[in-house]
């Protein structure tokens, strides 16, 4: 009688699991700490709405490297859509993640890393930024505020990006 089953979970093995054993079912990833494509799906219609087309410009993600940015990262590559990510040292984009964008990159689509908020942002279309402390990181608070204050994204540091570029 169910054909999919949407799950919003916290665990990427729960979601593995879960499909693995339900291997008759669409199983489709709403959040787990590793992913979150819908999204990131809704994010890039939202860009296209406002942008046009989307193939051969940049979005620009500042702060850490997680859930949200791992998903973009695939999504822009699929899309052809440059993707410059700006997190401190420690809280990059997963190795696995560049290699796995990277690997299905098209239309000349190309993930860039910086350390450097303002070098991510310059000239890009829009500029895109999550919270500093996720799900289960609620302990790092105090931390993840003192590493991530210079990564607001703010007047100055759109200032950097596209005139008109939108704020994500």
């Amino acid at each position: 009688w169910v054909e999919a089953v949407v799950i919003r979970t916290f665990s990427q093995q729960a979601l593995a699991e879960f499909a693995a054993a339900a291997s008759r079912l669409h199983v489709i990833n709403a959040l787990t700490d590793e992913q979150h494509p819908c999204q990131a799906i809704a994010d890039f219609v939202t860009l296209r709405e406002h942008l046009g087309p989307l193939a051969g410009r940049t979005l620009a993600f500042v702060g850490d490297g997680n859930n949200i940015a791992a998903s973009l990262a695939h999504a822009a590559a699929m899309l052809g859509v440059h993707f410059h990510v700006a997190s401190p040292d420690g809280y990059q984009l997963p190795h696995q993640v560049v290699q796995q964008a990277t690997g299905v990159a098209r239309h000349g689509a190309r993930l860039r890393l910086f350390t450097e908020p303002a070098d991510a942002v310059a000239g890009a279309d829009a500029v895109y930024t999550d919270t500093w402390t996720s799900m289960g990181q609620e302990a790092e608070a105090d931390a993840r505020r003192r590493v991530f204050a210079p990564y607001q994204v703010n007047d100055d540091l759109m200032a950097l990006a596209k005139p008109g570029a939108l704020f994500m």
